[in-house]
């Protein structure tokens, strides 16, 4: 991944938010430059803690640690935290013992971590803020940076990046305090959901999930999700307070969080969208009483989908969605498509499901 300063968004992790099943997934260690994995650790995604970050948990006699490249990596704790941030300077590793106790907080410099087909990978730009058990507090590697400028094909940028991380670490560890204990122990408390996951072929822990959540006004949402080798489905149907149905969503990502179809239906119509394979380009169509209606819109991976008043398309699309404003395609509650030189993304919580849920399957 490129180094990019101005598009970094470092704000502090927020309260850990569970999710409603761990998903089993794996973190993958680089270093700048290098398109091969150094390590590998197993995993499972517990939650999130704010937009753009999510927690992954490793136990140490479970989960594998994989050393791929030269080198030494320190040895797995009993129970080992990383906060993941996708659109931070850092990555944060929270160390712990058998009892829960916490051994080291460390903040690691490093380029946002995509989130693909179940493999966080992020690229570690050697410097690194840590606090001991003690409570001290020290920045170490800046020497090991320069070291490997030529070697590494650090840039300025990378350079900028890894000072932000810094400074970032350095708020981190002054500011989290009050909440990171708790943090650990509701993570600590977690327990696996039995029936809650169907596994794929290859042993990854696949999302099968339904529920329901109050969207206000006396209105409710019914959604389920269903995650296999192409991605994820998602359908909700919307009533108001009466049971009358409002609308019925579907809309399929692919295993990387991009969106690859949407259909909406209401009693204005049926509306279907989806982007071409290259991604420059929406076409769909929209069924009314009056007829067919040919969609066609501009796009990129700095659009923006917003669909208006669903909730669960929130939730689906945050994962990949933009921060801050810029170009979108909003959809209306009249299946209206509009498109947008400058619009804001919705607030919802990456891989968060969207209120309380059952498995899918028992």
């Amino acid at each position: 991944m490129t180094c990019r300063p101005e598009v970094l968004d470092p704000r502090l992790p927020g309260s850990f938010q569970p999710l409603g099943v761990a998903r089993r997934v794996v973190v993958v260690k680089r270093k700048h430059g290098e398109r091969f994995d150094r390590w590998k650790w197993d995993g499972d995604l517990v939650g999130t803690a704010g937009r753009g970050w999510r927690v992954v948990r490793h136990v140490r006699g479970r989960d594998e640690r994989r050393l791929l490249a030269a080198g030494d990596a320190e040895p797995l704790a009993t129970l080992t935290l990383r906060w993941l941030g996708i659109h931070s300077p850092a990555t944060i590793v929270v160390k712990c013992d058998e009892s829960g106790a916490i051994l080291e907080v460390k903040v690691d410099a490093a380029l946002p971590v995509p989130f693909r087909r179940g493999r966080f990978v992020f690229t570690d730009l050697d410097v690194d803020v840590v606090r001991d058990a003690a409570g001290a507090v020290h920045v170490r590697d800046w020497d090991t940076f320069e070291s490997r400028v030529e070697l590494l094909g650090y840039t300025a940028a990378s350079r900028a990046v890894a000072v932000a991380g810094e400074a970032f670490g350095l708020v981190v560890l002054a500011a989290w305090e009050p909440t990171l204990a708790a943090d650990v122990a509701s993570i600590l408390a977690l327990a696996p959901a039995p029936g809650a996951v169907s596994v794929s072929e290859g042993g990854a822990a696949w999302l099968r999930r339904a529920g329901s959540l109050d969207a206000g006004g006396g209105a409710s949402v019914l959604w389920s999700v269903a995650e296999g080798r192409r991605g994820r489905r998602w359908r909700s149907v919307r009533r108001d307070a009466a049971g009358a149905l409002l609308s019925d969503l579907l809309l399929e990502v692919d295993p990387e969080g991009r969106w690859t179809r949407l259909e909406l239906a209401s009693a204005e119509g049926i509306l279907t969208l989806h982007p071409e394979p290259a991604a420059t380009a929406v076409h769909g169509n929209l069924v009314t009483e009056r007829g067919v209606l040919p969609l066609a819109f501009a796009w990129s991976p700095q659009h923006r989908l917003v669909v208006e008043g669903e909730p669960v398309a929130a939730v689906a699309l945050a994962p990949m969605m933009p921060l801050g404003r810029g170009p979108a395609l909003l959809v209306t509650a009249q299946l209206e498509v509009v498109a947008h030189a400058d619009l804001a993304a919705p607030a919802a919580a990456g891989d968060a499901l969207p209120g309380p849920s059952w498995p899918l399957e028992g």
